[in-house]
């Protein structure tokens, strides 16, 4: 008798667990999906045990590479700008602050002169959609194709801000950067980056 309830309950567990699937990981950070771990803000878009990756918490977030139409309604600064009043910082690029005077200015001043406000503009996204301050972060493209986060790094007006695992453009920002630094063009001619963006934000520099 003592078998038979043995057997009854094996049965009993085998069958609960192939309802419920694979049984999840405990995530110390983040959610379960499937035998891994995401970030909380992902949707995991696999069964358990199944194999398709988290994907973006947006519902309507296009593609990684698809390019998305906006109309610019404000520059903020040389590397952050209006899109259909959403903000966007532009990825991989780091330009001088607004209190950077007279740097600051001239950035955005080349911001806007490449991404006038009313005009259209295409934004590509990354694996990362938002940074930590709710921007969405973007490569901005402008409507015949130039890309502008390089052309700003190529005119002297950036360095190379780069947070993984958003890199997918990575070594054309770099070679552009390098390009304008060996050139002195721009505020490399005027040795503007003697103090970086970053450590100007830190209240680093005199």
């Amino acid at each position: 008798m003592r078998f038979v309830k043995t057997l009854v309950l094996l049965v009993a567990g085998l069958m609960l667990a192939d309802a419920r699937g694979t049984a999840q990981p405990t995530c110390k950070k983040g959610k379960p999906c499937g035998n891994s771990c995401i970030a909380a803000n992902k949707i995991c878009r696999k069964a358990p045990g199944g194999t398709e990756a988290g994907a973006s918490s947006s519902a309507h977030s296009p593609q990684n590479g698809a390019r998305t139409p906006c109309r610019v309604t404000r520059i903020v600064d040389g590397d952050t700008m209006e899109c259909d009043r959403r903000k966007i910082r532009l990825l991989l690029i780091d330009t001088p602050e607004r209190k950077q005077a007279p740097f600051g200015r001239q950035a955005t001043d080349v911001l806007r002169r490449l991404a006038p406000v009313g005009s259209t503009v295409r934004l590509e996204f990354d694996v990362d959609r938002t940074d930590r301050y709710g921007r969405e972060l973007a490569y901005v493209y402008t409507s015949d194709g130039r890309f502008i986060n390089e052309a700003i790094a190529r005119e002297g007006y950036a360095v190379p801000l780069v947070y993984p695992p958003n890199v997918r453009h990575v070594e054309r920002i770099r070679a552009a950067y390098e390009a304008a630094k060996a050139a002195r063009t721009g505020l490399w001619a005027v040795d503007a980056f003697s103090c970086l963006p970053a450590d100007a934000r830190r209240g680093r520099c005199g």
